[in-house]
């Protein structure tokens, strides 16, 4: 794949927490090494979704540690679409991106998935080798059928929690819920790449 980052002026990569303070260093410390590789300006915003541990206090260390870094806090849980709008709203490069915090992803992928915006509008990873319980596995076939039936979409991973779109178009819409994404893609006929992506093996905390 050629590369994305001479043609974007950063990447503003959001890291969206709730309740992650023992996975949160590592998760920071990895998109920070990541977004270093790519040569291109970045920020990384730590959004505290309302933890109820110290993930707060964990992301105001990392945020005094490094001026790449900010952090933003919700005094309550609301969920990753008001989190990711909170992002949005405080981003300030071509490129918003984002990861959940609990290290189930590995953000070295980015690099791979800023490639895949030359020829695409967001770049989802895809969940490879999962297993997850057949109830989960029952409730996500549910819902990307759903999906698919709604607004004629086929994604293959809807929840994957490594993403990046062109800020351009996120900002088109008042993000609060997913579906509000999946129904600007149906109206401007969006192109979205997903990239196959391996877990990461989750440490026990």
């Amino acid at each position: 794949l050629p590369s994305a980052s001479a043609a974007v002026n950063g990447v503003s990569f959001a890291i969206l927490a709730y309740d992650d303070a023992p996975s949160l260093p590592q998760v920071a410390a990895e998109v920070h090494a990541a977004l270093t590789a790519l040569a291109v300006d970045f920020e990384v915003i730590v959004v505290d979704d309302g933890s109820s541990d110290d993930t707060a206090a964990v992301a105001d260390a990392l945020a005094r540690s490094s001026p790449q870094v900010r952090v933003l806090h919700h005094a309550e849980n609301r969920g990753v679409g008001a989190a990711l709008s909170t992002a949005v709203a405080a981003s300030r490069f071509d490129v918003v991106g984002y990861v959940d915090g609990d290290g189930q992803y590995v953000p070295a992928d980015i690099a791979a998935l800023l490639a895949c915006l030359c020829e695409a509008d967001i770049a989802s990873g895809l969940r490879v080798d999962r297993a997850d319980p057949w109830t989960r596995s029952l409730g996500s076939s549910v819902y990307r059928r759903a999906i698919e039936t709604l607004f004629d979409l086929r994604l293959r991973d809807t929840n994957s929690g490594l993403k990046l779109y062109r800020r351009a178009l996120i900002e088109e819409v008042l993000l609060v819920t997913l579906a509000h994404v999946l129904f600007l893609m149906h109206l401007r006929s969006i192109l979205i790449v997903t990239l196959p992506l391996p877990l990461a093996v989750l440490a026990s905390f």
